[in-house]
């Protein structure tokens, strides 16, 4: 049996989960060719989908991941104007304390 390597155009958690989900797709067709029909099982389209679905919500889930991970890096080099902690200024708990209190101060005048 001769097997062939797949490109994938570089790494797949790189990739946009349409990208990825088309090159999964890809090598999986490619996969499927390799074997001979006496050594291949029979895979329901069904269950296929629902596992191709599960790598793309896992990848949708990485790059969210991957984004709060770059928002933390970036808190960490830049750090908090505001209080010099190491968060971004919109997170500075000292934001809901002045928020409360400018609240307090227009309420007091009304």
């Amino acid at each position: 049996m001769n097997h062939q390597l797949v490109d994938s155009r570089g790494p797949i958690p790189g990739m946009t989960p349409a990208q990825a989900l088309t090159t999964i797709q890809i090598m999986a067709d490619h996969s499927q060719k390799w074997h001979d029909e006496s050594s291949s099982r029979n895979i329901e389209s069904g269950s296929n989908s629902k596992g191709i679905s599960a790598i793309v919500n896992k990848l949708e889930n990485l790059g969210r991941d991957i984004k709060k991970l770059k928002e933390n890096v970036h808190a960490i080099r830049v750090g908090c104007q505001i209080c010099g902690g190491v968060h971004l200024n919109k997170d500075c708990p000292l934001n809901e304390e002045v928020k409360s209190i400018e609240e307090a101060k227009y309420g007091k005048f009304e």
